[in-house]
């Protein structure tokens, strides 16, 4: 595999951060069941991922060569929108390829995070794990355990299905 470079991306990577949604959401590991439609790809890079950009919150992609393989993106929206307590980034979403997982493309995400959360001076960061992603909570906990850093399950979701 070629080595993995994680670049900050801009409105200039709109073609591949729409590949990586729709697959994303094809993957269907949100708490919402996102159809993989073009509607939904185009809503979503203009009403979260573009707004993010924009913002200077760290959206993130992994190229192995010239391909794009993995997208992370934070939110600093919350401290825009309320007076809180701490200061808090908020996950939005991790995704890697398939043929991509497992060789330490999250863990560079995620070291590339926490040094970027400390020097913005936040507090707390916020993830939401869906349970039927089991593997992300473990994983989390071991990737960040060089950081010193305490990663614990507050809370759950829980969906009731009509």
């Amino acid at each position: 595999m070629n080595a993995v470079k994680i670049v900050e991306a801009n409105a200039t990577h709109e073609d591949d951060l729409k590949e990586l949604l729709a697959l994303f959401f094809k993957a269907d590991l949100t708490a919402v069941s996102y159809l993989a439609t073009s509607k939904n790809v185009e809503s979503h890079y203009t009403y979260v991922i573009l707004p993010l950009i924009m913002r200077g919150d760290p959206v993130l992609l992994a190229y192995a060569g010239d391909e794009a393989v993995g997208l992370n993106c934070l939110s600093s929206q919350l401290n825009e929108q309320y007076d809180l307590k701490y200061k808090t980034i908020h996950g939005i979403m991790t995704y890697v390829k398939e043929p991509h997982r497992r060789k330490g493309i999250a863990t560079k995400f995620k070291r590339y995070l926490i040094e970027w959360i400390r020097s913005n001076k936040y507090e707390r960061a916020i993830g939401e794990w869906v349970d039927k992603n089991t593997a992300s909570l473990a994983h989390t906990q071991a990737a960040l355990k060089e950081f010193d850093v305490q990663v614990e399950k507050e809370s759950s979701q829980y969906v009731l299905k009509l």
